[in-house]
């Protein structure tokens, strides 16, 4: 694991930057999800292929609770290059997770969301695909029959200025530095809390 990725978990980790992202870039600036209402969630889960047991993991994983009902398990994965398997690789996530949900003895039966954001730190655009029929041969005829899984992706160096002031956290001066190593603007960052993880 490089260390640009694991600074990316350790400052996401912290819930008050969690939330904020969420809020930012999911709920467009509303500030739904409060970091008190975050615990950290499993990040690692297995799979078989080819009869061998399989290890995958997750960035950054948080369950959202709201006095003790489980709302939503959310997420993030960070990329750094381009992944042109990227929503296949997501979708084996997402199916692990509800998978483990079935396994769970849950009172009334309903499962809750899986949602996950993927957060593109490259400095050129994404240009892999962000759905599951953009990674497919597919014939027209077969197109209405697919449930077309998509990524919730975000480049991070291509954030408008109004998606870059909806951030609170530390994570406004992630998003405004990659801006800037992009367009070759100054850089210049607000007050930051988690100092280390930042730099």
């Amino acid at each position: 694991m490089g260390q640009k990725d694991i600074a990316e978990k350790q400052l996401e980790a912290y819930n008050d930057v969690f939330a904020d992202i969420v809020n930012a870039l999911l709920f467009s600036g509303q500030r739904l999800v409060r970091e008190e209402q975050l615990t950290d969630g499993p990040t690692g889960s297995s799979y078989k292929e080819r009869s061998r047991l399989r290890w995958q993991d997750r960035d950054v994983t948080k369950y959202w609770q709201e006095a003790g009902i489980r709302l939503a398990f959310l997420g993030i994965e960070n990329q750094t290059k381009t992944d042109a398997d990227m929503v296949i690789r997501s979708l084996c996530y997402d199916a692990a997770s509800y998978r483990a949900q079935v396994r769970e003895k849950i009172p009334n039966g309903r499962k809750h969301p899986v949602i996950f954001l993927v957060l593109y730190f490259g400095d050129s655009p994404w240009g892999s695909p962000v759905s599951l029929s953009e990674t497919l041969a597919l014939q027209e005829e077969l197109r209405p029959y697919l449930n077309d899984y998509r990524i919730h992706l975000f480049e991070v160096a291509f954030l408008s200025d109004e998606q870059i002031e909806r951030f609170h956290s530390d994570f406004r001066a992630v998003a405004e530095y990659f801006r800037s190593v992009r367009t070759g603007e100054a850089f210049s960052p607000h007050r930051i809390k988690h100092v280390e993880e930042v730099l």
